[in-house]
């Protein structure tokens, strides 16, 4: 293991002016800069969502201002009447949002589990796993999400406002509101270098002793999604721009603008709930990551993959709608920026009807795979009444079965193997017919 002599600090300085102008309903006599409440004077059409997100940065903070102001329905409001708007007093506890796979806290040595719903303390330190993926929401709007494989102590700022992420190794991806005040309020620290951030959202990472695509010993990246990073490193200084990322590592750094996304050529349907996704050719990719989530900001995320082909994989799918997010990443493991699909899967199966006397077979349309149907009298099919092998994907027919009770089940095998997989079965008989 590498020694670093300092620390890297990515603060979050959010720059956005005056959120209330000189023609504001905000008594200005109530901002004397000591941090007490303001007086809000309700607008025509106002919600507490709206008053919220005009002055905390985020619509979340509505159940605050109805406790403190004993409002309890948030668009029951009157023009003219007075709101108070205090500050937060902390970001903490935060809450466990949504959570894929095992992520733990980390206490005494000893793994305890983390849980949906759950509050999350300052001093606390969190893992998450190989399949693991957490996203954190806290008092002030701040949301933190944190892939596979990620070690990070959370914790409140030395002002105490705002929060303070050390990540130990892994990954974070951030989206934090912007406040009224401009300053700082989030940061995230890894050993190397020092970074600014003005911004919503952006992702940092830190490896240690890691090997990069490139084969050098990886150490902090920052890829800047909206806002500025200034980025500040024992050799040397520079802004890095929405749309750019930066590397820091053995007393260097650099600045480089982030790889397009790659585009989805094709996503084929496989066995065992298989997505098999082909991604197009980006100049200056040394690696191709996809995430699956079951929601649009990438909260939920199902599965993450990545390699160093064009061509990538899911498992263990189940049928339904999913969010498909597309990055490149460069030989110094920045990732680009991401493209964003939504596609619904379908597992590869089989089904039966009755039509005008026959039975129709249909199953799911693969490549370079074999198709084989049973029928039997049997459950166990030792006997099969029909057992046929057929390369098309049209399904089957079967007409003139005499009456009675039918099992029948369709398997298929890839071409270069000599195992098969079961994809449909059931049962023939008269109330199947009847349906």
């Amino acid at each position: 293991m590498r020694i670093f002599s300092g620390l890297m600090l990515i603060t979050l300085l959010v720059v956005s002016g005056n959120v209330f102008s000189a023609n504001s309903s905000v008594d200005k006599s109530m901002d004397d800069g000591s941090g007490a409440a303001k007086l809000y004077q309700v607008q025509p059409g106002d919600t507490l969502w709206d008053i919220s997100e005009r002055y905390y940065g985020t619509p979340d903070v509505w159940r605050k201002l109805s406790t403190d102001n004993d409002v309890p329905v948030p668009i029951h409001l009157q023009p003219g009447e007075m709101l108070s708007l205090s500050p937060l007093e902390s970001s903490f506890p935060g809450v466990v949002t949504h959570l894929t796979g095992a992520v733990w806290r980390v206490e005494q040595g000893q793994r305890v589990p983390l849980r949906e719903g759950e509050q999350v303390q300052a001093g606390d330190f969190l893992e998450s796993s190989s399949d693991g993926f957490v996203a954190i929401n806290f008092a002030d709007g701040a949301t933190v999400t944190l892939p596979s494989n990620t070690r990070v102590t959370l914790d409140k700022r030395k002002s105490g406002q705002g929060v303070r992420v050390t990540l130990v190794d892994g990954e974070v991806e951030s989206r934090i509101p912007r406040n009224e005040s401009g300053d700082p309020h989030f940061d995230v620290v890894t050993p190397t270098g020092n970074l600014g951030v003005r911004g919503t959202h952006f992702r940092a990472a830190y490896r240690d002793d890691a090997v990069t695509t490139s084969g050098s010993v990886a150490g902090t990246t920052t890829s800047v999604l909206e806002g500025l990073v200034d980025a500040s490193f024992s050799s040397g200084q520079a802004g890095v721009a929405a749309g750019q990322g930066a590397w820091a590592d053995g007393g260097q750094f650099g600045v480089v603008q982030l790889l397009p996304p790659p585009r989805l050529q094709s996503s084929t349907e496989g066995l065992g709930g298989s997505l098999e996704l082909m991604l197009g050719y980006v100049p200056g990719a040394a690696l191709y990551r996809a995430q699956l989530a079951t929601d649009a900001d990438f909260y939920r995320v199902v599965q993450d993959v990545s390699s160093d082909s064009r061509q990538l994989e899911f498992s263990g799918l189940e049928e339904g709608l999913y969010h498909l997010r597309l990055m490149a990443v460069d030989n110094k493991d920045i990732e680009g920026l991401p493209g964003l699909e939504v596609l619904f899967y379908r597992p590869v199966g089989a089904h039966v009807e009755y039509r005008q006397g026959e039975w129709i077979f249909h199953w799911s349309s693969l490549p370079r795979v074999s198709y084989r149907l049973q029928l039997s009298v049997t459950e166990d099919f030792s006997a099969p009444l029909v057992d046929k092998q057929m390369q098309s994907s049209q399904g089957a027919h079967v007409r003139n079965l005499p009456d009675g009770d039918y099992y029948w089940r369709v398997l298929v095998s890839q071409a270069d193997e000599a195992t098969s997989q079961l994809v449909g079965s059931g049962r023939l008989n008269a109330e199947a017919r009847n349906q």
